[in-house]
């Protein structure tokens, strides 16, 4: 045990003497530093969507009998496509994500898509009132967008949480009418948000834990707590890297026959490889405790350690299966294979399952996905 300590100390002093782990080891701090500053940056823009209200087909004059029907129809389609533009125009919401551009011609609307200035469109089709009206939303709305374009989900709900609440807002306003009360649809959503804002309603409201150890509030509306990047998922990544180059210094020494007459082989390859894994997982386990109750850091230490182990076990196991020169030339390959099918910059198992499937080959993302 003594030897095998002397030698992970030898090892840790030999990483000293490598540039590529100085610079390894000053991307930790480097990244705590500016993922939350790239973060509120982003946080700080909203997603231009264009949206067409396309206007409603004449209905064909029907017999006197039906007329006041069909007036209250009409009256109703009027009500709630006024409460969605209402919905879709407010303003003075500092934290709303998306922002809302009425446009009268579609044609102008695809342009500006085609050409940067919006993100997206949004077109409520000529029967989009009727189609409400009778629960049919089978094409009813149009989202149009851009390639490459991943926020389709996100606009689609908030899309859809704002016209139900104009909805809700007309029946309301009608069950209101029924009772002798005249009141504009606006006027009751004008009324939920203030006494929303003042805690005077029921509302559903959820708090996700964030890296930082703050807390994300979020609503039915879309809120601008978006993380752009994960802090957590940078620095396992940052981790995940130095155990492979730690796999493939242990490689090398094995070939070389270093440090023998020191320590057996099997010791030597096991304390060449944790030298670079445990002041990474240490940095790793010591920003995720940052700002943590006194209850979340024992499991967030014990999660950074039991990572590490399972990459040192994995890392031990290929130094000593693989050879020098396979390790060099797989490297690169195993390590974007990793960024891609792992969620760290972005997820491409929500549009593309296969590749969900192969991430769960990688320890990383067992790790992400432990903490949500």
């Amino acid at each position: 045990m003594r030897r095998a300590v002397i030698c992970l100390w030898m090892m840790i002093k030999r990483m000293g003497k490598h540039p590529v782990y100085w610079g390894l080891f000053m991307l930790f701090p480097a990244v705590l530093f500016l993922v939350p500053i790239f973060n509120s940056a982003v946080n700080e823009e909203q997603i231009s969507v264009g949206y067409v209200m396309e206007n409603a087909k004449p209905r064909e004059e029907g017999e006197s009998e039906y007329q006041q029907e069909e007036e209250k129809r009409q009256e109703y389609d009027r009500q709630l496509l006024e409460g969605i533009e209402y919905k879709l125009s407010e303003k003075g919401k500092d934290n709303e994500l998306f922002q809302y551009i009425k446009y009268i011609d579609e044609g102008e609307m695809l342009e500006e898509i085609l050409t940067g200035e919006l993100s997206c469109g949004v077109i409520f089709d000529e029967e989009f009132a009727e189609k409400f009206r009778k629960q049919d939303y089978y094409r009813c709305i149009h989202l149009y967008l851009p390639e490459g374009m991943n926020a389709g989900g996100m606009v689609r709900e908030d899309i859809f949480g704002r016209v139900y609440q104009a909805g809700s807002a007309v029946w309301y306003a009608e069950l209101l009418e029924g009772q002798g009360y005249r009141i504009e649809p606006e006027e009751v959503l004008e009324k939920f948000a203030e006494y929303q804002e003042q805690g005077r309603v029921f509302s559903v409201n959820y708090e996700v834990q964030t890296d930082d150890g703050g807390k994300a509030q979020s609503t039915a509306e879309s809120r601008k707590e978006v993380q752009a990047l994960s802090l957590r998922g940078v620095l396992a990544f940052l981790v995940f890297l130095t155990a492979s180059l730690g796999a493939l210094d242990s490689s090398r020494d094995r070939k070389k026959g270093a440090g023998k007459g020191i320590a057996s082989s099997s010791v030597l390859t096991m304390v060449t490889v944790l030298a670079p894994i445990l002041p990474a997982v240490l940095f790793l386990a010591g920003a995720m405790v940052s700002g943590k109750t006194s209850e979340e850091i024992l499991p967030e230490f014990c999660g950074a350690l039991l990572y590490g182990f399972i990459l040192w076990l994995l890392a031990v196991f290929f130094s000593r299966t693989l050879p020098e020169r396979v390790l060099e030339g797989g490297m690169p390959c195993f390590l974007l294979a990793a960024l891609l099918c792992c969620p760290v910059f972005f997820d491409l198992g929500e549009t593309i399952p296969l590749i969900g499937y192969i991430s769960k080959a990688f320890p990383l993302t067992w790790y992400l996905n432990l903490w949500g």
